[in-house]
Parts: C-alpha cells; structure tokens; sequence
C-alpha cells in the first residue's frame, strides 16, 4: 500500500471513530464536564454524584453550595432534567447537528408565578452557539385557536398576549422535539386569564428539530 492509499485509510478510520464516539455520548457526559459558571450551585463532584445515583436506581439528590437540594427528575442517553429550586428547573438535550456532531440544548425555567424559561445552545465541549440560528419562538398566530376578525375584536386579549412575552418551553425526554407554552395567562387577573385562555391552544406549540433547527411541527 502506498502513502497515499495509507493515509486515505487512516482517515476514513479517524472519521469511523469520531462518528462512532459521536452516536455513543451520553447525556451525562456532558452534563458532568458543564463548566461551574453555568450552574454555580453545583459542583463537578454533585454532578457526578446526580449521574451516578440515578444510574444506580437511587433517588438523585444532592444538597447544592447554597444548602439547598437539588433533584435529577429524568435521565436517558439524550436528555435530563433537574429541579434546582423550589421555582426552578433545567433541563438538557443532546441534538445532532450533522452524522457525526451532537449539540446541547439548554433549557432554564422559573417560575415565581407565569412560567419564563431561557433556550441556549452549545457544543458538547460547552461553546455557547448562536441560538438564533437554531430556534427562535414561534409568531402569536400559533398560539391561539383562531387569528380571524373575532379575536382581533378582543382588543384586550389580543394587546394582552401582543405585549407580554412569557414562554415556557418544554424539551421532550424521548423525541428531538419541544413544545412552547405562552403563560401569560398565568401573569394576568382571573378575569383577564378567563378571557385570554378562550383564545390559546392548552397544547402550546411542538416544534420538531430537522435540519439543524426547530421548526413548527405542521
């Protein structure tokens, strides 16, 4: 075999290995390398101990450096989530980018009334990527039942969900899909939430990732 037809075959190897490597990560490997500056409470070692009691069957809880308790709810090969607050939660999932790179979806939620959350993304070596590229909420339209001349007559739910920007965003354990929920409702008086929850979708809107992206699912 000459140098050429050698080096040919190395590469094919090296490129069989990292698709190989790609498809084996887990979750929990790159939850256990996330840099202590996105989630300051925890450390490298109650990471670990999050991965390793809920690989072992155990309930997978870990007091944090605030001295409060943080809970690993659900683990798979793709996707996990924490409650690390009494109003808070985190959850992750591993995404492919192409045949042979996975990234990280990064969801956060608080919810001190009306839900919020905040969706980045990274590399699995924890780049931030630009999230705009990779998902960006769905348009007022989706969210509610009927966009025709009736709701915009409902000038008070109309500006109500025009003006307020509240989302809780929902990874799903077992698919590379999400789904978004306005919860304005949530922020708004019983009177006013009566009449807004006339307009909106209970279901929220599920996005399907394809092609690199999370679009509406149709």
């Amino acid at each position: 075999m000459d140098k050429i037809a050698k080096h040919c075959a190395a590469l094919l190897v090296a490129l069989s290995l990292s698709v190989s490597a790609a498809q084996a990560q887990r979750i929990a490997d790159v939850f256990v390398t996330m840099p202590r500056q996105l989630l300051p409470a925890l450390t490298d070692v109650n990471r670990a101990d999050l991965v390793d009691f809920i690989d072992n069957g155990m309930r997978a809880a870990v007091t944090n450096a605030f001295d409060s308790t943080v809970v690993m709810t659900q683990m798979n090969d793709t996707y996990l989530s924490l409650k690390t607050s009494a109003t808070g939660t985190l959850q992750m999932k591993m995404l492919p980018l192409n045949d042979s790179t996975n990234i990280v979806c990064l969801a956060r939620t608080v919810c001190p009334g009306a839900c919020l959350s905040d969706v980045r993304f990274y590399t699995t070596g924890w780049e931030r990527l630009d999230g705009d590229t990779l998902f960006t909420m769905p348009p007022l339209a989706e969210f509610v039942t009927s966009n025709d001349s009736t709701f915009m007559a409902d000038s008070v739910a109309h500006s109500s969900l025009a003006d307020i920007d509240l989302y809780e965003v929902s990874l799903s354990p077992d698919s590379q899909s999400l789904t978004v929920r306005t919860t304005v409702a949530d922020y708004a008086t019983r009177e006013e939430a009566e009449r807004l929850r006339r307009w909106l979708k209970p279901q929220g809107v599920r996005m399907e990732w394809t092609g690199g992206r999370f679009t509406i699912a149709r």
